[in-house]
């Protein structure tokens, strides 16, 4: 069981590693064949024209700077730290439909790229809460530690507590390796997986000291290894909270921010 657990793992960190760097690159995908967000308007770079006649990179690839110059929506949309226009609260601002209703170059028909942006916002929405449901279900996930030669340390822990997809709380024995580990460095990964679906996540791990927490999510269980219960000493608490998230569920792949 755990060496299924550890390739599945590794696997996820690699996938994730490798699509990280392609979204600092270029964008976020879905189904990484049919369905590509490489704008932060909507509109498709797929098929274009000044790709190949004017050396476009888009607007992701460019930072907002495509072959015609600097782009206002572009610009708007990275200033708000949003990947695309379909993740800000004003959609569709004034700004974004003078563009895709422009006259001489708006989109055809009107406002697609509008609708292109709401389409990818809900594809990521339900990604998100199928993986934080995955995370619910979850009782056992990995983690991995750095350790002192800065190799990756992958064990299994119980799952004690989480908020959405992201966030995950454990519990272990405040003397053990993976303890002195985060303490010296609290980057790390976490990965899950359950009938085809898998998130791997990036971040860090903190001590828990607040004993009200610690409270809230003991287990009775854990007596078996914390005699004393929530006031033994060796009784630890770790949270971890990703930074990075890559989520494949149901064939949909996404990277993000979280």
């Amino acid at each position: 069981m755990l060496s299924v657990v550890y390739k599945i793992f590794l696997l996820s960190l690699i996938d994730n590693l490798s699509n990280y760097c392609y979204i600092a690159c270029v964008g976020i995908t879905f189904n990484v064949e049919n369905i590509m967000i490489d704008t932060r308007c909507g509109l498709k770079c797929q098929g274009c024209g000044w790709i190949e006649t004017d050396n476009c990179g888009g607007c992701i690839a460019t930072n907002g700077n495509p072959f015609h110059g600097e782009c206002p929506v572009a610009q708007c949309c990275q200033g708000k730290g949003l990947l695309h226009c379909g993740d800000c609260n004003d959609i569709p601002c004034e700004l974004l439909t003078q563009y895709s209703c422009d006259p001489a170059h708006g989109d055809t028909p009107a406002r697609a790229r509008i609708e292109q942006c709401r389409e990818w916002a809900k594809l990521e929405r339900d990604i998100k809460l199928k993986a934080a449901e995955l995370l619910n279900n979850c009782n056992q996930i990995t983690i991995a530690s750095i350790n002192d030669s800065g190799f990756p340390r992958v064990c299994v822990l119980s799952k004690l507590k989480n908020e959405s997809f992201h966030t995950a709380y454990f519990s272990t024995g405040l003397c053990s390796e993976k303890v002195k580990h985060f303490i010296k460095n609290p980057n790390s990964s976490v990965c899950y997986y359950s009938g085809g679906n898998s998130v791997t996540l990036i971040g860090k791990t903190e001590i828990v000291d607040d004993m009200e927490i610690k409270k809230e999510i003991w287990q009775e269980w854990l007596i078996n290894h914390f005699p004393r219960g929530t006031e033994d000493p060796n009784y630890c608490v770790l949270k971890f909270t990703a930074t990075i998230a890559t989520l494949w569920i149901d064939s949909e792949f996404l990277t993000i921010n979280t």
